[in-house]
């Protein structure tokens, strides 16, 4: 599988991809078809899980310095189950990780880019809403004219 290697952002200085992230781009067909893309993204090395997900990125960097939004974060995680332990078997704790989290209008905002919704997806979306009611949730897809958000 042929990965893409790019650099969010051109206006920053340029900066090499650490062996380390180019490490995580070596890894075996992606399952959905997606390919994989390192970039540097706020002085890190990042590895986005798509070239949508990179490219949504950029768009909401360009948001973030004109001033739509603020505080843009990467791979917020959040719990939706603790780990426990029951008959001496352990269970692990089950996450939620969204793409990107940011403020818009002085509210918190969760987002994921969207292209193939996985039963494993809609379980933990349904529970993290159930959780987290104040928080605005955002799916975006990628359309043959720029970016479409649907609100949950």
């Amino acid at each position: 599988m042929k990965f893409a290697l790019e650099k969010s952002l051109k206006s920053k200085p340029k900066r090499k991809i650490s062996a380390r992230a180019m490490d995580n781009l070596r890894a075996p067909k992606a399952k959905y078809g997606n390919t994989k893309v390192a970039a540097v993204a706020n002085g890190e090395d990042v590895v986005f899980d798509s070239r949508a997900e990179h490219e949504r990125y950029q768009y909401l960097r360009l948001l973030e310095k004109a001033g739509a939004i603020a505080a843009l974060g990467l791979q917020p995680k959040f719990e939706l189950e603790p780990g426990f332990v029951r008959d001496g078997k352990k269970y692990r704790q089950e996450w939620y990780i969204a793409d990107f989290s940011y403020r818009r209008d002085g509210r918190a905002v969760i987002e994921d880019v969207k292209g193939k919704k996985t039963d494993l997806y809609l379980s933990k979306v349904k529970r993290f809403l159930a959780q987290n009611p104040d928080l605005i949730f955002i799916e975006a897809y990628r359309d043959g004219k720029g970016w479409r958000e649907v609100v949950k």
